[in-house]
């Protein structure tokens, strides 16, 4: 699975943004035919969930400071990204607002 999707928000959720994640997400495991998926997870979603043709990682984040949070939840990221070198496609999604 070379396609990488990452979103730093909770997925799922009831938030417009798990319905972006779940469409884009979903339009590169069909092109990749297979994919993994790097999200923020809570204490009641699994922090690994591996399916058919994708792989879920929701990294639960305890800290309160939102900067300390970014900086782990990349640093976790990068930690997996370089653990495999071969990704035809890593997605990052934009947290900015336009």
């Amino acid at each position: 699975m070379s396609y990488l999707y990452t979103a730093f928000d909770v997925y799922p959720s009831f938030k417009g943004a798990a319905t972006h994640i779940f469409h884009m997400f979903s339009a590169g495991v069909e092109h990749f035919s297979g994919g993994t998926l790097v999200v923020l997870g809570t204490p009641h979603l699994p922090a690994y969930q591996e399916e058919e043709k994708f792989k879920i990682y929701r990294f639960r984040l305890e800290e309160e400071n939102f900067l300390k949070r970014t900086e782990e939840f990349a640093s976790r990221l990068h930690r997996l990204i370089e653990s495999k070198k071969d990704w035809k496609l890593v997605h990052f999604r934009d947290i900015c607002r336009a």
